[in-house]
């Protein structure tokens, strides 16, 4: 099988910001996780991860879109349906 990424590296570019805004979510959820005395703590803990599978879908949802004619693997179909699980239920 080949990757998402691998499949669309070659056609699109990144765009400035998305690595970043990945980056960003990632050490705001690895900040959360040191914190101690937090009443929130767990729901705080599960937005930073939501917010780092939105970015993520957001970045492989733009590329879909740019690709004519894209067609999803059976992994990228799999991961998306997983996504939308721990998004939504």
């Amino acid at each position: 099988m080949v990757s998402c990424a691998r499949r669309l590296q070659p056609e699109i570019q990144r765009e400035d910001g998305e690595i970043q805004r990945i980056v960003e979510a990632i050490e705001r959820w690895r900040k959360n996780m040191k914190a101690n005395g937090q009443s929130f703590q767990e729901q705080i803990i599960e937005n930073e991860v939501s917010m780092i599978l939105l970015e993520m879908t957001n970045i492989v949802l733009k590329r879909m879109d740019k690709v004519p004619n894209y067609e999803q693997s059976h992994r990228e179909e799999i991961a998306n349906k997983l996504i939308n699980l721990l998004i939504f239920y």
